[in-house]
This record gives structure tokens, C-alpha cells and sequence, in this order.
């Protein structure tokens, strides 16, 4: 597997009510509410949801680039694989972006 050099902030992200902070509390991205505004709290769940979600990128990436490490090495049989997303990666992304 060919490496890349990263390219992106490094994480782990955290959302807050407009930003999208790196670990030093500098800012990734800011929060936007689809064309609502920002006082009115209909938008805000789905905003905030989408802010996880682009938090939470960081840490799923670093976990696709394991999964993709192993099935390049050849070292997961299939069942190893099934297993590994199922107790590895669903939980991780429920978690991440719920």
C-alpha cells in the first residue's frame, strides 16, 4: 500500500456550538445552520449533528486506514473481517457521530 502524507489538521476534533476545534482549540471548520438562523432552534439538531459527524472524521479515517491496511497485508480472513467491523468499526462510528 502506497503511503500519502496527511494532508488535513490532525485530530482529534471536538464540535462546540459554532466550531469545529483541533486538540490545540484552534478552529477546523465553523458551524453553519442550513439557511436557518442560527437562533432558531429547529436548525440546530441536525447542525449540531452534522458538526459530530465532521468531528468525528479524524478518528473514522484512522480507522478505515487500519481496516485497509490489514486487508492490503492480507492478514484478516473474512470471518476476521466481519468480526473486526462489527465490534470495531459499527461501534466506533455509533459512537462517534450519535
Amino acid at each position: 500500500m502506497m503511503t500519502q502524507k496527511q494532508q488535513h489538521t490532525p485530530g482529534p476534533w471536538v464540535s462546540t456550538e459554532s466550531n469545529i476545534l483541533d486538540s490545540d482549540g484552534r478552529s477546523v471548520a465553523l458551524l453553519a445552520y442550513r439557511g436557518k438562523n442560527p437562533a432558531d432552534p429547529d436548525g440546530r439538531p441536525e447542525a449540531h449533528a452534522n458538526a459530530r459527524l465532521i468531528a468525528a472524521a479524524p478518528d473514522l479515517l484512522a480507522l478505515l486506514t487500519q481496516y485497509i491496511t490489514k486487508l492490503d497485508d492480507q492478514s484478516l480472513t473474512d470471518l476476521e473481517c466481519k468480526h473486526w467491523l462489527d465490534e470495531t468499526w459499527i461501534p466506533a462510528v455509533r459512537d462517534t457521530i450519535a
